[in-house]
């Protein structure tokens, strides 16, 4: 499928994009101009870091840099440590200053949902969370890392916390990302995923030759675990005037858990994105997670469930037809 038509979202679908949140995880951008903290935090016990500049606040390219003040080294030795005499509490606020002297800096796509936090690590949001309270934090974001994993939020100290103010930041503590640039960026991340090197291990191939041939609801798939991809080989009739030869299914990773090349056998997981087509439509990316040996393939995810009339995606669902993937290694000589 031309990569031009999976980001041409039809005017149709343009009025539904609020619709794909529930699909994805994802969410309106708020209409109303966001509070800016004016500080980072670092962590529980730490001084804070105060904003010493800021560009673009609440776009695609937001930045915010900060240091750690004398005042704020002050404050932070005369809240957290027992000093009886000025030369203990001069010697607390020089030691803070040496192990935290340093520019602070955090990188955001406010419209897109992602943050590089003070540590350098990057996140992308999912959603936001209730607050539990009126004492509770006001930064409500939650976010995932590179590895899929969402981050916890529960204690003081989880780095769910950094996270969320970081983004208050150089986004604003209750800034919602837009849907249209959370999906394309999902499906763009997805794409850059598999150019990456799998470790399914299924022993040599002959020259040339790009995937394990398996069969999936009638249709002939190419399962390159290198490249972590599942692409239609030779689709079924039913779906041959809307899914053509080649294109991917699934893109991910395949990690082992056991495996002898000799033998051309692997157990292990799979862990990545799949789609849902539907004629005149973008397709619809789902995270799905499995296993597989060296005969079965078996994905699972909450699928996507589309309007009828419209391109746009109204929720998920458990069950569909793509909520359980199952691919079964071809006999030999198909």
């Amino acid at each position: 499928m031309d990569s031009e038509m999976m980001y041409d979202l039809t005017e149709a679908m343009a009025k539904n994009l609020g619709l794909l949140a529930a699909a994805f995880g994802l969410v309106l951008a708020a209409s109303s101009a966001q509070a800016q903290d004016k500080h980072f935090y670092l962590g529980p016990r730490t001084p804070r870091v105060d904003v010493t500049k800021v560009t673009g606040f609440g776009t695609e390219n937001a930045v915010a840099e900060g240091t750690i003040t004398e005042a704020a080294a002050r404050e932070f030795c005369e809240t957290f440590r027992v000093l009886d005499t000025p030369e203990e509490t001069k010697e607390c606020i020089a030691g803070k200053l040496a192990q935290y002297g340093k520019t602070y800096r955090v990188t955001a796509d406010c419209v897109a949902g992602s943050i590089t936090s003070v540590y350098g690590e990057t996140f992308y949001y999912v959603g936001q969370r209730v607050r539990r309270s009126d004492t509770d934090s006001p930064n409500i974001s939650l976010w995932k890392d590179e590895e899929g994993e969402t981050l916890d939020f529960t204690r003081p100290y989880d780095p769910g916390h950094v996270v969320a103010q970081n983004w208050s930041t150089v986004c604003g503590a209750s800034h919602r990302p837009d849907t249209h640039a959370q999906l394309q960026a999902l499906i763009k991340r997805s794409n850059k995923a598999g150019t990456g090197k799998a470790q399914w291990t299924m022993g040599p191939r002959k020259k040339g030759f790009d995937g394990l041939s398996y069969l999936h609801n009638g249709s002939y798939m190419l399962v390159d675990e290198r490249h972590g991809e599942i692409r239609y080989e030779e689709p079924k009739r039913a779906i041959a005037g809307t899914v053509a030869p080649g294109t991917v299914l699934c893109r991910g990773s395949f990690s082992d858990t056991e495996s002898d090349p000799t033998k051309g056998y692997a157990k292990g997981v799979v862990k990545g994105t799949a789609y849902t087509f539907k004629k005149g439509c973008p397709p619809a990316p789902y995270e799905v997670e499995g296993t597989y040996d060296s005969g079965t393939i078996t994905l699972r995810g909450q699928a996507p469930k589309r309007d009828k009339n419209l391109c746009a995606v109204l929720g998920t669902t458990s069950n569909s037809p793509h909520t359980v993937l199952r691919f079964e290694e071809a006999p030999i000589g198909d």
